[in-house]
């Protein structure tokens, strides 16, 4: 009983909060968001009434983001004044997907496919993005994310009921487990945005959290048994410390090679006190994955390449499940039979120009910037982070993470306003309003 009354508890107040801050500060919906798929797997496994209506989580944060979008225009702030070429480059790729529908095979099947993930298309690629209109409001969402995110870890971990790898939904006589995957990348979120935030945070309350995030991201991550989600945080770690802090003494290395022992050293006290099977994570057994995985998109490419028609204009989206029975887990190469030559060339497209874009922001700002360095550094990680997945358990229609972090760093980078040294680019207005004592701010 009191497990149950915790669950429901937990969820509605988590909500709540979420609820609160998008009124108060409409960029705070961005971390219901990233949150959401720890959220509801939360929710499913703690309370029967969340697991038998299971679209509540998706609703109530659907309805947080169309809300702070409301808010934003009600204060005045423009929606759509910063559209940039990665957004109608995303658009466009989407918009050739649903054209390419006109000649897959087996449309019902395609449809239902499309029906699972058109939702999350409109709120996460569509709507998430004009939420954020400056960078202070990218730092909100990130300290939002770091709070509610660790605490949904934290009740995962100690009050959640595992499978094999994942969650178990509530009162299934099956004990049918949630996607293991889906409550890892929320653990690979978390373990990011607190080790990027934990040396700029000037809240003593929110350095604390950052320093429980670490390892209670780390705990989910091999909880799941994600060995993808674990490498490509530790590689965004790695990518974008250097964005989010200046490499540029001893002293700066120093710290930079402490952090990094003391995340090894996390992780593995970390799979040793929750005794992971070792045979997942042997070299041998990730070698035979992805060979599984590259050898199925090769398979799915054999097909498109037989016919030139086909190789240029692709076999038409979501048709891999028709030809080879699943997705192959490689996005890019199932973008490139799927939607062709043409549809390859516009996901490559917006990769290169993000990576751009990220270049860009990395020299915007000085040292003494250190807190929008810090949030630069979150937004290219968390970019990188759901990029690498791609390449193992992505598909077009779950790139939605990816492609939002994408625009988003193009919004930023392509602001007009840059100031000079010692302020910050993008806006200038924040720096001279006075520091709030919310530690969510």
């Amino acid at each position: 009983m009191g497990a149950r009354v915790l669950g429901i508890v937990s969820f509605i107040g988590l909500l709540s909060a979420l609820a609160l801050g998008t009124l108060r500060k409409p960029a705070v919906a961005l971390a219901g968001i990233l949150c959401l798929y720890g959220l509801k797997q939360w929710g499913q496994n703690s309370s029967a009434f969340l697991a038998q209506h299971k679209t509540i989580a998706n609703l109530s944060i659907g309805i947080l983001v169309v809300a702070a979008a409301a808010v934003r225009l009600a204060r005045g702030q423009c929606l759509f004044c910063k559209v940039t070429s990665v957004s109608w480059l995303v658009f466009a790729l989407y918009f050739y997907a649903v054209l390419t529908l006109s000649w897959t095979q087996n449309l019902s099947d395609v449809l239902f496919q499309w029906s699972l993930h058109w939702p999350y298309l409109i709120t996460i690629v569509v709507v998430a993005p004009l939420i954020i209109g400056k960078i202070d409001d990218l730092r909100a969402a990130f300290n939002w994310t770091v709070v509610i995110g660790t605490v949904i870890c934290g009740l995962a971990m100690f009050f959640g009921t595992w499978g094999s790898r994942g969650l178990v939904v509530y009162g299934d006589v099956f004990e049918t487990q949630s996607n293991a995957l889906a409550i890892a990348s929320l653990g690979g979120t978390v373990l990011i945005v607190g080790t990027l935030s934990l040396q700029q945070s000037q809240k003593k309350l929110l350095r604390l959290i950052c320093i429980f995030a670490i390892p209670l991201g780390v705990a989910v991550v091999l909880r799941s048994l994600s060995r993808g989600q674990l490498v490509a945080g530790g590689i965004a770690i790695l990518c974008a410390w250097p964005i989010a802090y200046r490499v540029r003494n001893f002293g700066t290395f120093l710290q930079f090679a402490i952090g990094l022992a003391a995340l090894a050293a996390i992780g593995w006290l970390a799979f040793d006190f929750l005794q992971i099977d070792p045979k997942r994570w042997s070299s041998e057994q990730s070698a035979e994955d992805a060979e599984g995985r590259l050898n199925a998109a090769i398979a799915l490419l054999n097909i498109a390449a037989a016919n030139p028609l086909s190789l240029l204009f692709g076999l038409g989206n979501s048709s891999s499940f028709h030809y080879i029975g699943f997705y192959p887990h490689v996005a890019a190469l199932e973008v490139l039979a799927e939607e062709g030559l043409l549809g390859f060339a516009l996901f490559t497209i917006v990769a290169v120009k993000t990576v751009g874009a990220i270049r860009r922001l990395a020299a915007r700002f000085d040292s003494s910037a250190s807190k929008y360095r810090a949030t630069v550094g979150i937004l290219a990680a968390l970019f990188i982070f759901e990029f690498l997945l791609t390449f193992k358990q992505g598909s077009l229609l779950s790139c939605t993470y990816t492609f939002a972090y994408a625009m988003l760093l193009e919004k930023l980078a392509s602001d007009a306003v840059h100031v000079h040294v010692g302020t910050v680019a993008l806006d200038p207005v924040p720096i001279l309003q006075p520091r709030f004592k919310n530690v969510l701010r």
